[in-house]
């Protein structure tokens, strides 16, 4: 594995992009033995105070900003990608030891991963270094490829060593890789965490806005997800045509430069050409030489240089050769005086590979790609996105597959030693961009949208293939018709859409709902309940649909037009409403809920004592409906007669009691 430095989304966003997308490309390539075990990825989200700053670029917070787009990009890896969720901070306090599992590594599950990131609150100190080591104990017994995704914004407050760490997991796990997206990092902490690129072979993205923040989580969400070899669906950004890009990497093989001036020192001059006589190829050559002496090669140089001349001793050396997804190696004598010259031929083809929405229509420049052997069971020769440099092929049969969201396309490829070969994979698709809006035209805090297809074969004739928690998603989708879902809290509207091959379409979906607004209070009186109270609302259209809860004592729901039920419960014995209400095409509803109820207050005199105390309040049927041994309580119960019944210090009385509507009594026992 080459070792890549840490990239930065800066000022250059477009440059800077496609410069980390090109070097993700070359890491995606899995070893042999991993390629069939699904690819394991460790979350670790910084939950310190310091997430509470808005993301430039949106609205939201840092740690919600990243959650969303986290959830987003997570919901297009494959089903059997193993995902876990660390969390560091989140105490008030101190908080150096601070790091939660809030998921263990499991099969990827979109609501299990959307529960585990909802009602967090960032505080405290950051134990990123904490995190990390959690993250790494967390992937010791995968199979497969693993990876860990950092996301946080300052390096480790708590006086821990980031790089120390990372030495430690790469001798504990050579195969591990640590990635980090550092949000808007201070300019004293740039290139804090350099070393995670430089010891483990991940990738550091440096972001500033939440564009940039996006794209990071996207590229390296991917980079884990296709290590595993399996094609991977992904949130594609909307295409832009570049109509010469394929051109310009075949160019990249033709344009030849002037033969180097031999050095007048033993070593070295390389180069390598597609066939015997060919021109040298210009770039994504990667070099390896070892002096063969005593048995064991030794490694003495390693080149990233097309053409790269080295001096080195005079004797006997063996040169490897890695151009993309192909290998090549040739021994060799080092003479004494000029250094000798080595163009190897590779007998190869070069391939510029590409995908198209549709025939000559505009690139898209995220695919993935996998490019295998026709014959046999053979594994792919090159496996991620499309290589900056043509890829150099043995000459033979290949079936390219092209992957781009929930579109996959093959075609065969025949290449022969010499040939220069472009391939567009035409994916016959097209982007659909859903805006959900609230009825009022609003554009809401939070969406779920899903997008489904006619399935004759599921129970209800649908079957879903897409899904996002973006409030504006783009997906890529095979021409054809569809149904897209929006949902706001448990208000949705579903709309059939219709996707043609090559188009970029927007589809405005407007949810209808009102936000109803709930007080409860007690008969007789005008103030609302502030404490203690519970809400639960049923859909009574959807019985199997869980309860909306909320314990706010004047909560607003975002509900759909239909019938509903309603309980407010009051403290937890038997003060409690349940109504039944209609939801109509208003966009704002108020419903206040009158308890026929009211509160009673329980003391013991000083002077009797309070250490051995029984309370317990019956109806008149005798049923006992509150117990408790505190010297002191409030009870909130429904209207009606009860009996107190208390013990204390040995003696024991009855007291019936009236419990009057919104009347609120105070009951002092002592000793006689």
């Amino acid at each position: 594995m080459q070792l890549l430095p840490s990239s930065v989304i800066g000022a250059s966003t477009p440059v800077t992009i496609l410069t980390i997308a090109a070097v993700a490309s070359l890491t995606l390539q899995p070893a042999p033995a991993a390629a069939q075990q699904p690819a394991a990825l460790a979350i670790v989200m910084d939950g310190s105070g310091s997430m509470w700053g808005k993301l430039p670029g949106s609205n939201q917070s840092k740690f919600a900003a990243a959650a969303d787009r986290l959830l987003a990009h997570l919901a297009s890896v494959p089903k059997s990608t193993q995902v876990g969720a660390i969390l560091f901070g989140q105490l008030s306090r101190g908080g150096c030891t601070a790091s939660t599992t809030l998921r263990p590594l499991a099969p990827y599950d979109a609501a299990d991963m959307e529960a585990a990131f909802t009602r967090l609150n960032p505080q405290g100190r950051g134990p990123l270094v904490l995190g990390l080591r959690q993250a790494a104990e967390m992937l010791k017994g995968a199979k497969g490829p693993r990876h860990v995704l950092l996301i946080h914004d300052d390096p480790d407050n708590c006086s821990q060593d980031i790089c120390a760490t990372a030495r430690n997991i790469k001798q504990a796990q050579p195969s591990l890789f640590v990635h980090a997206v550092s949000l808007t990092p201070k300019p004293a902490n740039r290139g804090a965490l350099a070393c995670l690129t430089q010891l483990t072979g991940g990738r550091v993205i440096e972001v500033n806005n939440s564009n940039q923040a996006d794209t990071a989580i996207r590229i390296l969400v991917r980079v884990a997800a296709l290590s595993g070899g399996v094609p991977v669906e992904r949130r594609p950004a909307k295409p832009r045509a570049r109509p010469g890009d394929n051109d310009q990497k075949v160019a990249a093989l033709r344009a030849p430069s002037p033969e180097p001036a031999r050095a007048p020192t033993p070593g070295l001059m390389l180069s390598a050409a597609l066939t015997s006589g060919g021109r040298a190829i210009e770039t994504g050559l990667f070099w390896s030489i070892a002096r063969l002496s005593g048995g064991q090669p030794t490694p003495v140089h390693k080149s990233a240089r097309a053409r790269p001349s080295v001096a080195l001793a005079p004797g006997r050396y063996r040169v490897d050769l890695r151009a993309n997804g192909y290998t090549r190696s040739q021994e060799v004598d080092v003479a004494k005086g000029q250094r000798t010259l080595l163009r190897m031929s590779l007998d190869a083809a070069a391939v510029a590979l590409s995908a198209t929405l549709s025939g000559d229509g505009p690139l898209v420049e995220d695919a993935a790609f996998t490019v295998t052997p026709a014959s046999g069971d053979a594994q792919p020769l090159w496996n991620g996105l499309a290589p900056r440099s043509p890829l150099i092929l043995p000459a033979g049969t290949y079936t390219v597959a092209a992957i781009a969201g929930r579109v996959t396309r093959r075609q065969k490829l025949t290449v022969a030693p010499g040939q220069r070969a472009r391939v567009k994979v035409a994916l016959e698709a097209g982007y659909i961009t859903v805006k959900p809006k609230l009825s009022g035209k609003a554009k809401p805090d939070s969406a779920v949208i899903t997008i489904e297809t006619d399935d004759p074969a599921s129970p209800d004739g649908r079957r879903t293939v897409a899904r996002s928690v973006s409030t504006e998603p783009n997906f890529l989708l095979p021409a054809g018709t569809y149904y897209a879902t929006a949902r706001i809290g448990t208000a949705e509207k579903r709309e059939q859409i219709a996707v043609a091959a090559g188009k970029v379409i927007e589809k405005s979906i407007v949810v209808p709902r009102m936000r109803l607004q709930v007080i409860s209070r007690y008969r007789g009186s005008k103030d609302n309940v502030g404490d203690n109270v519970r809400y639960r609302v049923w859909q009574l259209r959807s019985p199997k649909t869980p309860p909306i809860v909320s314990t706010e004592p004047a909560p607003t729901f975002e509900l759909a037009p239909g019938p509903y039920r309603i309980e407010s419960r009051i403290g937890r014995q038997n003060a409690v409403i349940v109504r039944d209400f209609e939801v109509t095409n208003a966009t704002t509803g108020r419903l206040v809920l009158v308890h026929e109820a009211g509160s009673i207050r329980l003391a013991v005199e000083r002077a009797a004592g309070a250490n051995n105390i029984y309370w317990e309040i019956r109806n008149p049927q005798g049923d006992a409906i509150w117990r408790s041994l505190e010297p002191s309580s409030r009870v909130t119960l429904k209207a009606g007669r009860y009996n107190i019944i208390a013990e204390i210090a040995g003696q024991t009385s009855k007291t019936p009691v009236t419990i009057e509507p919104g009347r609120h009594l105070n009951v002092e026992l002592g000793l006689n």
